[in-house]
């Protein structure tokens, strides 16, 4: 996927047809991403996150369109700007993304949501991380953390549709057990995700998860469906540990006494 996405001269995304209501509010909300932007209000914010409420924003594999499709060009050129059309009308990413921002300045709540639903305003940034980042287990930390809640039907695409991001020099690191390999179960590819991830990154915001629907792990290994942001991931906590087994070590100092 990921191979296409970069060599395709334009990612074109089609939300599919609006409906009657929202026809004429899709095309206000497009003119008013497009320059010279418009007076930005109460009313552009509800416009965009009733779209950003689309099914499309909500999915894993569809990072891949948003973020690879610009590639090969700089960011400030518009040559491979991915297009999306909802219904008769259609508008680029960047201008989007650029609305996003705009937004945020006056509205900063906007962004939490954009976070949580889609790439706009991230897919960039993300992006140049692999330049600088550490390891390909702290890129792929890095794109969990950073858009939860996206959804796929099956769960091990929680974890590979997410690969292709790591881009070809970072991806020759994944080791061969973390390849991907649909005639494993969900329980065996977490657990090796989780493994490789904590212990590389020695970070503990992958136990900040919200529930487990896995089945005969331990209770340490992350079940990425269900995984919540805490706080920027250079805040959360580093930890010295270690994994044996079914055993997830971690070294603490004793700070004090407890006496009832």
């Amino acid at each position: 996927m990921a191979d296409i996405y970069t060599k395709c001269h334009q990612v074109v995304i089609w939300l599919g047809k609006n409906e009657p209501w929202y026809e004429e509010l899709c095309e206000e909300l497009f003119k008013k991403a497009r320059p010279p932007r418009q007076i930005l209000d109460d009313r552009t914010s509800y416009l965009l996150m009733s779209l950003n409420k689309r099914p499309w924003f909500g999915r894993i594999w569809t990072l891949q369109e948003a973020c690879l499709g610009c590639l090969g060009k700089t960011f400030d050129s518009k040559d491979r700007d991915p297009i999306i059309w909802s219904g008769d009308y259609h508008v680029g990413m960047r201008d989007l993304h650029d609305l996003s921002y705009s937004l945020h300045k006056a509205h900063p709540v906007i962004l939490v949501f954009l976070r949580g639903r889609t790439s706009l305003g991230f897919y960039r940034p993300l992006l140049d991380d692999r330049k600088t980042t550490q390891s390909v287990a702290h890129f792929l930390l890095q794109v969990l953390l950073s858009f939860p809640g996206r959804k796929a039907t099956n769960p091990l695409d929680y974890l590979y549709g997410l690969i292709g991001l790591a881009g070809e020099d970072l991806g020759k690191e994944l080791p061969e057990s973390l390849r991907p390999n649909y005639e494993l179960k969900a329980e065996e590819v977490y657990r090796a995700y989780a493994t490789h991830l904590l212990t590389k990154t020695q970070n503990l915001g992958l136990l900040n998860f919200s529930k487990s629907e896995l089945k005969d792990v331990p209770s340490w290994v992350t079940d990425f469906r269900h995984l919540q942001v805490s706080g920027p991931i250079d805040k959360m906590p580093i930890a010295d540990l270690r994994i044996n087994g079914d055993v997830l070590f971690v070294k603490g100092l004793e700070i004090g006494t407890w006496a009832s």
